[in-house]
């Protein structure tokens, strides 16, 4: 008997295949505010400190799923260099720490509020689930004969199934758990409010704030309150 087979997916795995890569789980590794490169420095004589920006500093780890996530909640992580110039220790007190765009107020987030924005959901990924990609089979028997005449039967088509949703969705949803676990313990252990700066001494750090329409940015220590 000649058999032939044509394996043909399903539509839906074909268009879930496409985006495969764009949706699976992405990683998150440490990164170190110090280590990046700070050019142009902004004086502040008033509180006698020079301060340094780096902007797009999920886009620079190539962390795209992050930096995605920032800009279409409008939030941005900044990377910070600090220098106290001045003759006595400063600490970077929340209540006292302003980030100026256009003689208006930033909105400041703490770690945890900027973490609940850019987080992976982990849920989500559970829809790899429906993704079982389908094929068939198909028999062509061979004529056979009868009282001087040949005789064909009806293909037989047989659909099957390859069950790989499971494992990709608890992939992906394991997958998601360790990058957002490291990513909200990055951002507490490199906040850069509640840091405190010796006389001549320097500080790095992020902070987590609205996304401004001007970069142009100054840092504001107000402590005449």
């Amino acid at each position: 008997m000649q058999q032939t087979y044509f394996m043909k997916f399903n539509c839906l795995a074909l268009l879930v295949a496409t985006v495969f890569l764009s949706s699976c789980a992405s990683t998150y590794y440490a990164s170190n505010p110090g280590a990046f490169t700070y050019k142009t420095a902004i004086k502040n004589d008033k509180d006698r400190v020079e301060y340094y920006f780096i902007f797009d500093v999920l886009k620079k780890m190539d962390l795209k799923k992050y930096a995605n996530k920032e800009r279409r909640k409008k939030v941005n992580m900044v990377a910070v260099k600090m220098v106290n110039n001045s003759d006595s220790t400063i600490t970077l007190d929340r209540s006292h720490f302003s980030v100026i765009s256009d003689n208006n107020k930033i909105k400041l987030y703490t770690p945890e509020e900027f973490y609940q924005f850019i987080k992976q959901k982990k849920g989500f990924y559970f829809f790899w689930v429906l993704f079982n990609p389908s094929y068939t089979t198909t028999t062509s028997p061979s004529p056979y004969y009868s009282n001087g005449y040949a005789y064909v039967s009806p293909p037989q088509v047989k659909y099957h199934s390859i069950p790989i949703g499971i494992p990709l969705a608890l992939y992906n949803f394991f997958r998601a758990k360790a990058a957002n676990k490291k990513l909200r313990a990055d951002l507490k252990k490199n906040y850069l409010i509640g840091k405190s700066i010796p006389p001549g001494g320097v500080a790095y750090g992020y902070i987590y704030m609205q996304a401004p329409q001007n970069r142009a940015l100054t840092i504001s220590l107000d402590y005449t309150e």
